[in-house]
């Protein structure tokens, strides 16, 4: 997949910035990232990539290639309420975050494209806040440590759409590393120890086909 050619394609124009951000995988520890427990996890090799390009006004226009022919958009001077059900809120709430921090941004095109499956306990939602945190931080230059990108990504699940959930996601797509698990303390709040996999081992996934959603989970009730 060439985003490169394929932002071409639908902005008439090259990006001025690409970003990759995996999935994970949690081994061991669930559900202790919010009880300020320890995990040990695994970023992926499936993952969502952001092309992204500055345009003038406040209208920003978002596209995924995984819907096809779908153009939305969204209004800078109107993010502050999610739409129920819209994926375009993940966006809309890392903007709120930023600002909420005072860090100025202006309007985009977007295009998005992952290999994360949606609800299947990968964390698509944290993959994808997280390329387009790092979209932007390439793209404007912004400068944050990388727990607090990650607690970015958090607040717009927790602050913005209302949602119960810790560190894991984030901490395990920004801080994963190829062919290594990542030891992380949540109490502290930082990485504690990068665990190579022995030469010649791996995990298998397999994609049971059984959706999980947070907003629906015990945890969220």
């Amino acid at each position: 997949m060439d985003l490169v050619k394929l932002f071409e394609q639908d902005y008439h124009r090259k990006p001025e910035a690409l970003s990759r951000a995996p999935g994970r995988l949690e081994i061991l520890g669930n559900h202790t990232d919010y009880n300020e427990g320890f995990v040990l996890s695994a970023a992926t090799e499936q993952a969502t990539y952001a092309a992204l390009a500055r345009r003038d006004g406040s209208l920003c226009t978002l596209r995924d290639t995984a819907l096809e022919n779908q153009t939305f958009t969204i209004d800078l001077n109107d993010l502050d309420h999610p739409v129920k059900g819209d994926w375009t809120n993940y966006i809309k709430g890392v903007l709120v975050e930023l600002k909420r921090r005072g860090i100025a941004f202006g309007a985009f095109d977007l295009l998005l494209s992952s290999t994360v499956p949606l609800s299947a306990g990968m964390s698509s939602s944290a993959a994808l806040e997280t390329a387009f945190c790092y979209a932007l931080k390439k793209l404007y230059g912004i400068e944050l440590p990388k727990a607090e990108w990650a607690r970015v990504g958090q607040s717009v699940e927790n602050r913005y759409l209302g949602l119960k959930s810790g560190l894991l996601d984030q901490f395990s797509s920004i801080f994963g590393k190829k062919d290594s698990l990542i030891l992380c303390d949540f109490r502290k709040v930082e990485v504690l120890d990068t665990v190579p996999l022995p030469a010649g081992y791996g995990f298998m996934v397999a994609n049971t086909l059984v959706k999980h959603n947070l907003v629906e989970s015990d945890y969220n009730r």
